[in-house]
């Protein structure tokens, strides 16, 4: 449209989703492969073993550091099984939007993101990379709220659920642990913390 922001219609799935995939790819391709690296484990082989920000929390860590902690989680292996179980209809999609992505890998005709003359080669995007993608994403996203729960749970165990039922009306209380006895102790330091940003979830 007249503000650049692309609208797509479809009468056919998979041309939507081919048609979302070479959107993506044109647009977002580098933060797309920076996520497949992450969930992966695999930044060192991409980038390099550089050291991360200097924030506090992160303080001497590399990027080998991130990759030690992701690889055993088994998110690519899980991908790999997911892929295998998916229904027709979904895998249809998925390759369609695997084509798409390549496709407009295809159209930069080498001319990749400038990023790209830091990291390593563009390798192609596949269907299990978009399952790979989805859980390194919803892991992202659950680091955001891990400060809250572990504050939630540090109230609970500090002054007991009496009171913190009322500092936390809202919380999902039937999905908690009943049984939760107040400590004599400080409220944990939370082990990591995610700078607030706008969402890249699309």
């Amino acid at each position: 449209d007249a503000r650049g922001l692309p609208h797509v219609y479809a009468s056919c799935e998979r041309d939507l989703y081919a048609v979302l995939g070479w959107l993506q790819g044109a647009d977002r391709f580098f933060f797309l492969d920076a996520i497949r690296h992450l969930g992966a484990g695999r930044l060192c082989e991409w980038i390099g073993d550089l050291p991360l920000p200097d924030l506090d929390v992160l303080k001497g860590q590399r990027m080998s550091d991130v990759d030690r902690f992701l690889r055993p989680l088994g998110f690519e292996r899980e991908a790999d099984r997911d892929a295998a179980r998916l229904t027709e209809r979904a895998a249809e999609c998925l390759a369609a939007f695997a084509s798409g992505v390549n496709a407009a890998l295809a159209a930069m005709e080498g001319a990749y993101p400038s990023e790209y003359l830091l990291v390593g080669a563009v390798r192609p995007w596949e269907l299990r990379d978009s399952l790979l993608l989805a859980r390194t994403s919803a892991f992202i996203v659950t680091l955001i709220n891990l400060e809250n729960e572990l504050t939630f749970d540090a109230v609970r165990a500090r002054v007991g659920d009496d009171v913190a039922r009322r500092i936390y009306p809202d919380a999902p209380w039937e999905d908690v642990p009943t049984s939760y006895p107040a400590r004599g102790v400080p409220p944990p330091e939370a082990p990591i913390r995610v700078p607030a940003g706008g969402s890249n979830n699309w």
